[in-house]
């Protein structure tokens, strides 16, 4: 049987292993003089994440090009804190990656449903539009 106690342990060695430091973009709409809903994003501060870039356990997508050739792409996911409140529509900007800084933070829009497990939130993400 699965305790509180025991969840509480399990929950924070999958912490203990996300090394890298993301923050949650809220995405807000507002009209602009034209009455066209334009999204902003709001970041929170950094919280533990691990980034995996290749979406883990081999997760592809397929895409059809238009030339009718289908490419299997993989999937970017980033686990999160259990609890993280992060929606889709939203953004996760990646900052550090295993303790190092980088010049140019990673910036992935939430896609798809997002995933409580029992210790951490899953999250599968896309390239920003341009």
């Amino acid at each position: 049987m699965l305790t509180s106690v025991n969840r509480n342990v399990m929950t924070a060695a999958a912490e203990a292993v996300m090394h890298d430091l993301c923050e949650i973009g809220a995405m807000t709409r507002t009209a602009d003089a034209h009455g066209q809903l334009i999204p902003s994003y709001s970041y929170g501060a950094s919280i533990v994440c691990g980034f995996d870039p290749t979406g883990g356990r081999g997760a592809r997508e397929a895409v059809t090009m238009s030339s009718g050739v289908t490419l299997s792409e993989q999937t970017p996911t980033v686990r999160l804190p259990l609890g993280t409140v992060v929606l889709q529509g939203d953004r996760v900007k990646i900052t550090t990656r295993a303790g190092v800084a980088l010049t140019s933070a990673l910036v992935y829009d939430v896609v798809g449903a997002v995933r409580q497990g029992l210790t951490s939130v899953l999250v599968s993400l896309g390239s920003t539009a341009p």
